[in-house]
């Protein structure tokens, strides 16, 4: 909760879908793929192994937010996720604001962690200007 702030105007951020990180996603799959390809008819198999290593690390990469669809809120200092009717309360962890991405995390209640990874042209620009400035606030990112 951050009751420093708690005057702020409040957040509701809707989450919409990026087609620009799911283009990202799919052009580095690509690209891994590609390589693979060329390192195994050369007979590069050992960094071959590397870029199975790479294609092994990438599998985490979401291609598609995991989060589409849902408002994050801040109200009177306290962070909230409304996935239609139902509002779950969350607590910020980490923040990190480039002026191209935006990545935060939150822990529930229940010890879920969500994580939020938004491009610029992700969500409305004043609600995201806005998280940008709250994440800043409660954390010094």
């Amino acid at each position: 909760m951050s009751a420093r702030y708690s005057n702020s105007p409040s957040l509701h951020l809707r989450i919409a879908e990026s087609r620009l990180l799911r283009a990202a996603v799919c052009s580095f799959w690509l690209l891994v793929g590609a390589a693979l390809f060329y390192l195994l008819w050369a007979g590069h198999t050992g960094v071959a192994a590397l870029v199975l290593a790479a294609i092994l690390v990438a599998h985490y990469l979401p291609a598609k937010q995991r989060l589409t669809g849902a408002v994050v809120c801040w109200d009177k200092g306290r962070w909230a996720l409304q996935n239609g009717s139902e509002a779950v309360e969350m607590h910020l962890q980490r923040a990190h604001c480039l002026s191209w991405l935006t990545f935060a995390q939150w822990r529930q209640a229940d010890g879920t962690i969500l994580r939020l990874w938004l491009l610029n042209g992700d969500s409305e620009r004043d609600q995201l200007r806005r998280l940008r400035v709250r994440l800043r606030l409660e954390r010094g990112v």
